[in-house]
């Protein structure tokens, strides 16, 4: 997520974590934003399955579920190709993402 809060911006880091715990905010791995401070949101078109303690690493894509959901829903976005950082599993690992800008975020100009 990237965040605006009127202040200052700055995006978050990724996480495994983005769900609606009230109405009018978005929980992310660093907490729970208002909804006017979001500026956008990525959703990964992969999954992480091991990597901790020793485990195998293995990235499990589930781009065609994803693409299918989004089809189905009135919402704007766009696939993005990008990096994925987690720390002590991998670093910079080349990554697909559903690029979702707020529009319920701040109503100025916005760089995506």
């Amino acid at each position: 997520m990237a965040i605006d809060d009127g202040e200052s911006r700055w995006t978050t880091s990724w996480g495994m974590l983005l769900k609606l715990p009230e109405e009018g905010y978005l929980e992310g791995p660093e907490g729970p934003w208002p909804l006017r401070h979001v500026r956008w949101v990525e959703l990964s078109t992969a999954r992480v399955k091991g990597g901790l303690a020793g485990r195998p690493r293995e990235m499990i894509d589930f781009t065609e579920e994803l693409l299918s959901e989004l089809s189905a829903m009135q919402v704007v976005w766009e696939l993005r190709d990008t990096t994925w950082s987690i720390e002590r599993i991998f670093d910079e690992e080349p990554i697909r993402v559903a690029h979702f800008p707020n529009p319920f975020g701040p109503r100025r100009a916005r760089r995506v």
